[in-house]
C-alpha cells in the first residue's frame, strides 16, 4: 500500500527553543536579511507573519511581537539596545528578558538574522546550513524515514501551461460532472460489482505476471496524486522543488514538498493545493469505473476494477482523514483557521491534564476558543495513529508469519509501541512532575478524584476480556474416504470409471496387467501337473517314500500357485463399498532401478486418467478414491505457536474461497499430535494457497514452518436451500477459518506477545 503525505514540513514553525545564548552577542550589531520572503496571514482569532528563507526553503510562523522584533535588527543598535527597547514596550510579563534573550539567539542560530558588515554573513549562512544538516541526521525514527529524490521544478514550469485548465472553474465543473457519471455507472452495474463470478474472476488476476501490471498502475496513480499537489501549488504562484519517497510506519510513500503553500495569504488556495491529490484520484477512480465498465474481463477490464477500488475508498478514508497528517489535516487547519492544529491540540491537552490533576498555576489560564475542538482532536488523532500501525503492524505480521519470521514484526511492534505509547506517556509525565514542582495552588481531592479514574480506566482496559481466535487455511475432504491402492507392479490396460462416477460395491475400476505375474502362474501351473504325474508314477512303482515326497511338494507348490492367482485376480480393480470416485492429482515417480521401458510408460497427473491408459503403475500407488457418502470435513493447518489453545468442540467459522459471501460452522472433532510432514497441494504456495512450502524433487510440499492438522467437521445445514448448498461442495475446496478458542484479557495478550517477541 501507497500512503501520501504532503510534505515532511509542511507547517511553518518557530525554530527549536534554546539553540543559542546570546550573552557574547550582546554588544554586536545584527540585520534582519533583506531577502526573507513574509507573508501576513489573519486568522479568526490572531495575526501571524510567515517567513520564509529563500536559501533552505524553510517556514516559520511568527506572532506579531516575535516578527516586530524580527524586524528592529536594523544594524545599528546592538541586540541588547534592541532588547531593552522590546521590554520596555511591554512589562507585562516578568520573565519576558530571558525569553526573548533566548529568541534572540534562535534567530543567530537559524540565520535569519546576521552580522552587519560585509565580512561575517557568509559564514553565519554556512554554518547555520551545517547544523541544519546536523539536525536533520540525527532526526531517525524508524516508522519515518525520507528519501529525497530530485527536484520536479523545471517539469512543473513546462506542465502548468498546459495543465492548467484542470484546476479552473471549467476544469473543476467537468470534473464533477465525471464523477457523477461514474457514479451513475457504478450503480447501474451493481449487480455486476456484487456477482460471485466477478469476485472469481478477479481474483483469479492476482498472479505473478499480472500483478506486476497492477501495481505499475498503482505506482502511476500515486505519482500523478504528488504532481496534483505540485502543479496546483504552481498555479496559485508557489514553488516546489522536492520530490521524494518516505518510509511511513515500514510502507513506502510518496511524498511532495509543497511547504511554500504556507506563503498564500487566500486559505482556500491553500485548501485547493492540499484537495488536489484527492482530486487527481477521484478522476482517476472515476475514468477507470468507465473503462470496467466498459470491457468484459481481461487485464485492462481488473486492473480498471482495482483503480475504481483503491483510489475511491483508499483516498476517501486515509488521505482525507484530517486524524493524520495527509491532505485531510491541512484542509481542515485551514479550514478552522487553526495553524499547527496538531500541536496547539496536544499543548492544550496537556495544560487540561495538569489543571484536572490539580496541579494548575494559581491564576487561571486564558480561554482558549477551541479549547473542546483541541481536546477532541488531541484524543482521537492519537488513538487513530495508535490503531493505523497496529493495523500495518499486523498486516507486516501476517506477511512474515509463514516464513517464520514472526518475531521480527513482533520485535518491530515492541518498538513502535515505545514510540507511539511509552514515550509519549514519558513526556506527559515529565510535563505534569514539572507542573508539580513548580505549582504554586495544589487541589489534592482533585489530583486523587483524576488518578483514581485514571487507574480504574487503565485496569479496565487491561483485564478488558477480548474474543481469542485462530486463524488458518484448510482444504475440504470427504468425512468417509477409501483410498484404492494397486496391489502389485502392473501396467493399465483398460479403465472403466472417471473422475466423479458413482460405484456400487463390486463394480470394476480398472484392470492391470502383469506379464511376469501371469508367466508364474503358468509356470506354476505345468509344475504342480509334472509333480502330480511323478507322484502317479512312483506310486505304481510302490515307492511310497518317494511318493510322499513328491505329494507334499506338489502341495507347497499348489499353495504358491493360489496366492498367484489371488494377486492375479486382484489385478481388476473392484470398488469395495458405494460411493463417488475421485481422481486426486499425485506424484508419479518411479523407484530406482526400473526398466526402461517402465520409465517411458509411466503416468500423469492421476493413475484412472484416460490418457494415462497402457501406462506402468507402481504397487502400492492410491489409483483413486471412492467417498462413501456427501459429508465433508475441513482440514486445518494450524502453526504450532497455537496449538496448546485448541481443543476438541471448540466451535469453527469456515468460508471456502469459491463462495466467500457464505460462513459455514464446524467443531473441532480432532487435533493431531504429530507434525505435518507435508503440506496440502492445494494450500500450498505452488498451488495458489497461503501456505509458504518448499517442493522437493518428489513433488511433496514441506511447509517452511511446524504445522499440525485439526480435523473439523462440517455441522448439516438447516432448510432446503442450505442443503443443496452443501451438495455443492467438492472435495480439494480451500479458503480460510476461524477458531473459537474463548477469551482472554489484554494483559495476557499483551505478556504473549512480549514472550513471543524475545523467545529467541
Amino acid at each position: 500500500m501507497s500512503i501520501t503525505i504532503k510534505s515532511h514540513n509542511p507547517e511553518p514553525t518557530l525554530v527549536p527553543h534554546g539553540c543559542l545564548p546570546v550573552d557574547s552577542v550582546r554588544t554586536d550589531h545584527y540585520l534582519c536579511r533583506p531577502d526573507l520572503i513574509v507573508r501576513r496571514h489573519v486568522c479568526a482569532d490572531d495575526t501571524y507573519f510567515v517567513v520564509k528563507d529563500p536559501i533552505n526553503g524553510q517556514m516559520y510562523r511568527f506572532a506579531q511581537g516575535h516578527y516586530t522584533l524580527l524586524t528592529s535588527f536594523d544594524g545599528k543598535r546592538t541586540v541588547a539596545e534592541i532588547i531593552r527597547e522590546s521590554v520596555r514596550r511591554d512589562t507585562r510579563n516578568p520573565e519576558q528578558l530571558s525569553e526573548l534573550e533566548s529568541f534572540v539567539g534562535q534567530l543567530i542560530r537559524a540565520a535569519l538574522i546576521i552580522p552587519a558588515g560585509t565580512g561575517n554573513a557568509d559564514r553565519v549562512l554556512q554554518r547555520a546550513a551545517a547544523h541544519r544538516a546536523r539536525q536533520w541526521k540525527s532526526r531517525w525514527n524508524i516508522l519515518y524515514v525520507k528519501l529525497p529524490a530530485f527536484d520536479p521544478d523545471r517539469l512543473l514550469t513546462r506542465l502548468q501551461p498546459v495543465l492548467r485548465a484542470v484546476f479552473e472553474p471549467t476544469g473543476v465543473l467537468a470534473f464533477g460532472l465525471l464523477v457523477l457519471l461514474a457514479i451513475g455507472m457504478v450503480v447501474l452495474s451493481f449487480r455486476s460489482v456484487s456477482a460471485q463470478s466477478e469476485l472469481l474472476h478477479f481474483r483469479a488476476f492476482f498472479n505473478v505476471a499480472n500483478l506486476f501490471w497492477l501495481w505499475l498502475a498503482l505506482g502511476l496513480t500515486k505519482i500523478l496524486h504528488e504532481f496534483g499537489h505540485a502543479l496546483s501549488c504552481k498555479h496559485f504562484g508557489g514553488e516546489c522543488h522536492e520530490m521524494g519517497i518516505v518510509l511511513m510506519m515500514f510502507t513506502p510513500c510518496l511524498y511532495c514538498d509543497v511547504s511554500d503553500v504556507s506563503t498564500f495569504q487566500n486559505k482556500w488556495h491553500r485548501i485547493f493545493v492540499s484537495t488536489a491529490g484527492i482530486y487527481v484520484e477521484l478522476a482517476i477512480a472515476s475514468i477507470a469505473a468507465l473503462v470496467w465498465c466498459g470491457t468484459v474481463g481481461g487485464i485492462a477490464h481488473n486492473i480498471a476494477f482495482a483503480l475504481m477500488a483503491f483510489c475511491s475508498v483508499n483516498t476517501l478514508l486515509v488521505n482525507a482523514n484530517p486524524l493524520m497528517r495527509f491532505d485531510g489535516y491541512y484542509i481542515l487547519s485551514d479550514l478552522l483557521e487553526i495553524p499547527n492544529l496538531r500541536q496547539k491540540a496536544q499543548k492544550y491537552f496537556q495544560q487540561f491534564v495538569i489543571d484536572r490533576l490539580g496541579l494548575g498555576a494559581a491564576a487561571p489560564p486564558p480561554a482558549v476558543p477551541h479549547g473542546r475542538i483541541f481536546i477532541a482532536y488531541a484524543v482521537a488523532s492519537t488513538f487513530y495513529r495508535w490503531i493505523f500501525s497496529g493495523l500495518i503492524l499486523w498486516g507486516l505480521h501476517q506477511l512474515l508469519q509463514p516464513y517464520g519470521l514472526g518475531s521480527i514484526s513482533l520485535v518491530l511492534a515492541l518498538c513502535a509501541a515505545i514510540l507511539l505509547i511509552v514515550f509519549p506517556i514519558l513526556s506527559m509525565a515529565g510535563v505534569v512532575w514539572r507542573a508539580a514542582r513548580t505549582t504554586k495552588q495544589f487541589r489534592g481531592y482533585r489530583f486523587l478524584t483524576t488518578a483514581l479514574i485514571l487507574g480504574m480506566l487503565g485496569a479496565g482496559i487491561l483485564l478488558m476480556p477480548i474474543p481469542r481466535t485462530i486463524h488458518a487455511a484448510f482444504t475440504l475432504e470427504p468425512c468417509s474416504m477409501q483410498a484404492v491402492f494397486a496391489p502389485i507392479d502392473g501396467r493399465l490396460i483398460s479403465i472403466h470409471v472417471s473422475d466423479g462416477q458413482f460405484v456400487r460395491s463390486g463394480d470394476c475400476l480398472a484392470t492391470l496387467e502383469n506379464t511376469e505375474l501371469e508367466m508364474q502362474v503358468l509356470q506354476l501351473e505345468h509344475e504342480v501337473r509334472r509333480l502330480e504325474i511323478d507322484a502317479e508314477r512312483l506310486r505304481a512303482l510302490g515307492r511310497q517314500s518317494d511318493c510322499q515326497w513328491i505329494v507334499d511338494l506338489a502341495g507347497g507348490t499348489r499353495a504358491h500357485l493360489k496366492t498367484r492367482r489371488q494377486q492375479l485376480d486382484r489385478m481388476v480393480l473392484r470398488a469395495e463399498c458405494d460411493g463417488v470416485v475421485v481422481l486426486r492429482p499425485q506424484p508419479g515417480d518411479l523407484p530406482v532401478g526400473v526398466s526402461l521401458e517402465q520409465a517411458m510408460t509411466q503416468w500423469r497427473d492421476s493413475p484412472l486418467l484416460p490418457e494415462n491408459q497402457g501406462c506402468f503403475v507402481n504397487g502400492g500407488t492410491i489409483v483413486c478414491e471412492l467417498h462413501a457418502d456427501s459429508s465433508h470435513q475441513a482440514v486445518l493447518v494450524v502453526d504450532q505457536t497455537n496449538l496448546e489453545f485448541l481443543e476438541v468442540g471448540q466451535a469453527c467459522s469456515i468460508q471456502l474461497d469459491a463462495f466467500p459471501t457464505i460462513t459455514l460452522s464446524g467443531e473441532v472433532t480432532d487435533v493431531a499430535r504429530r507434525e505435518a510432514a507435508e503440506a496440502p497441494q492445494q494450500l500450498a504456495r505452488d498451488g495458489g494457497g497461503a501456505l509458504v512450502s518448499v517442493r522437493e524433487s518428489s513433488g511433496i510440499d514441506r511447509p517452511l514452518t511446524s504445522y499440525y492438522r485439526v480435523q473439523v467437521r462440517l455441522q448439516d445445514g438447516v432448510g432446503t436451500n442450505r442443503r443443496h448448498f452443501h451438495d455443492l461442495l467438492i472435495p480439494g475446496f480451500r479458503g480460510r477459518a476461524v477458531i473459537h478458542t474463548g477469551s482472554w484479557t489484554c494483559w495476557q495478550q499483551m505478556l504473549r506477545l512480549f514472550h513471543a517477541s524475545v523467545r529467541y
